[in-house]
């Protein structure tokens, strides 16, 4: 469904509420006011990859992250329009480049080219890994959050966790057509 309705953002606001208390001990109402934004139509769950030599001890099992400028372009473009609607007009843009050296690259690169675009929003980039941390220790600091497939699947987990409940967060998916 996803792919046929193009289906490419899915947004998750998160937000601490009276009598939701937080797994943050000084955490108080209104002190995660968040906006995730999941690029929800590639990565890291395209369902490219396979298996072979099955029961052998050389089994092989490959999973395969297919990241485009065009979908990378059109999710930053999203999440700095969502970023310059809300009060604080800010974005953090998640990815591992440190690591995985040629997708997560091209997010990096995009995000450079894309902020051109919104001199008005200020944005920052970090590490999944790190990103985790800053969630829990400074949850002030955030406010527009954008990544790939799988790297805010999780994090939206924890943002919610964060926020008082994984079973009350909220999600929506966003298409052009």
């Amino acid at each position: 469904m996803r792919g046929p309705l193009q289906l490419y953002a899915n947004i998750r606001p998160v937000k601490t509420f009276p009598k939701e208390p937080s797994l943050l001990k000084d955490v108080k109402d209104g002190d995660i006011d968040w906006v995730l934004v999941r690029e929800n139509s590639e990565g890291e769950y395209c369902g490219h990859g396979g298996r072979t030599h099955l029961g052998t001890p050389w089994e092989i099992a490959t999973e395969v992250s297919v990241f485009t400028r065009v979908g990378i372009e059109r999710i930053m473009r999203f999440a700095f329009e969502t970023a310059r609607s809300r009060l604080r007009k800010f974005l953090t843009v998640v990815t591992k480049s440190n690591a995985m050296r040629n997708g997560m690259v091209l997010w990096d690169e995009v995000a450079v080219e894309v902020s051109k675009d919104y001199p008005d929003v200020k944005w920052d980039r970090t590490l999944v890994d790190a990103m985790t941390v800053r969630m829990a220790a400074k949850p002030k600091s955030l406010d527009t959050i954008v990544g790939t497939n799988l790297h805010m699947d999780i994090l939206s987990d924890l943002a919610a966790a964060l926020s008082g409940s994984i079973g009350i967060a909220r999600i929506s998916p966003h298409s052009e057509i």
